[in-house]
């Protein structure tokens, strides 16, 4: 059962191609952001730059990036994988276009991304700034973004390349639980209910709403099933020390007149010991169930890396069934549900917008996965 996961894993080892071993790299647009699927993507590029003996010359998150950087020409800027690259996510888009802009003499790379845009006037606008950069590339994680990020006016379709999501490279994940598979258990059914199921779904721009998969119907038959989001498992403890970390960020920016060197308050050491303390939270969380349906593409991705059987739906523009059909399809404790016509009329029907108030609300619980 281990063999599809293993060879995602090693699918991976491709990036080398680009960025090879021992490389000086600056890592950008780290999650500063309760989303926890973005941080196992975090995590698992962290231990490819460690596993490939790669030195990280300077960490920056959307808050910290500095305007200018005195760096040689050999080190290589590399953007965190995900699923913000284009304009539902406009403030991390903007700071991949500035970078792309301002150091025409690095190569830039972006770790495997979803690309998707609304407006074909962003995606014109992005598409203009990449495609001058003489030595950029972008991994994708699934076809329709490959597709869009070809239409970027790259000379060579080699700096458009196919690549399963970062956090595959954390395998195998050990949750402390022995956990034996049985045959009967890779088919979740929808109308009849299982026990002790969590439903992790979206709540945000790229939701799909908890009546499409008949929620509802399934906890009026088996109580024993919990719904949440990534936000739920986020506390007032966390969002408070955000917001410390974020007033340390602030003030080392001030300080600090070389960014390539920690700042004098330990923010980015604090954050990523919290993000490390969440990913271990979910684990535990995840461990807890028999089984996991999840809208979130990383909610798949994690139960696939413990070995919990899971289904995954999909979200608002097709961003997971492209993943499922590309990479996680020959797991044999994974499935994927396509919505019925009956349910798609009740998305219509029920359709609710979300907004964003704030751009500190947008980032504090931004990222897509």
């Amino acid at each position: 059962m281990s063999e599809p996961m293993e060879h995602l894993k090693n699918k991976l080892g491709g990036i080398l191609e680009i960025i090879p071993p021992e490389s000086d790299v600056v890592f950008l647009d780290y999650p500063f952001y309760f989303n926890f699927g973005d941080f196992l993507i975090m995590l698992g590029t962290e231990r490819f730059f460690k596993d490939n003996k790669m030195n990280v010359v300077g960490r920056y998150c959307i808050y910290e990036y500095p305007l200018n950087l005195e760096i040689s020409s050999d080190t290589i800027f590399v953007f965190q994988g995900g699923g913000n690259f284009g304009d539902l996510y406009p403030w991390h888009q903007r700071m991949r276009e500035y970078f792309v802009k301002k150091y025409s003499q690095n190569r830039i790379v972006f770790l495997p991304q979803t690309v998707y845009f609304q407006d074909e006037a962003n995606l014109s606008r992005t598409s203009k700034i990449f495609g001058k950069h003489p030595d950029l590339y972008i991994f994708v994680r699934d076809l329709s973004s490959r597709n869009l990020a070809l239409t970027f006016n790259f000379t060579e379709k080699e700096n458009i390349r196919i690549m399963p999501d970062m956090a595959h490279y954390l395998w195998p994940i050990k949750s402390g639980i022995s956990r034996g598979i049985n045959e009967e258990d890779f088919n979740f059914n929808f109308n009849n209910g299982t026990k002790n199921v969590l439903f992790l779904l979206r709540n945000d721009i790229e939701s799909r709403y908890e009546k499409l998969i008949g929620v509802d119907r399934v906890r009026a038959k088996n109580g024993n099933v919990t719904v949440v989001d990534w936000k739920d498992m986020v506390g007032f403890p966390h969002e408070i020390s955000m917001l410390f970390v974020k007033k340390m960020y602030s003030i080392n920016k001030r300080l600090n007149d070389n960014p390539l060197k920690l700042g004098k308050l330990p923010a980015r050491s604090f954050w990523y010991f919290m993000c490390n303390h969440m990913v271990r939270k979910s684990i535990k969380m995840f461990s807890g169930f028999s089984y996991v349906v999840s809208s979130r593409l990383h909610g798949h991705i994690l139960s696939c890396l413990i070995g919990i059987p899971n289904t995954l739906i999909d979200n608002s523009y097709g961003k997971n069934s492209g993943y499922f059909n590309l990479w996680t399809s020959s797991v044999p404790f994974a499935s994927f549900k396509e919505l019925s016509e009956e349910e798609d009329e009740t998305d219509s029907e029920n359709d609710v917008s979300v907004k964003t108030e704030s751009r500190d609300q947008e980032v504090m619980f931004s990222g897509d996965a």
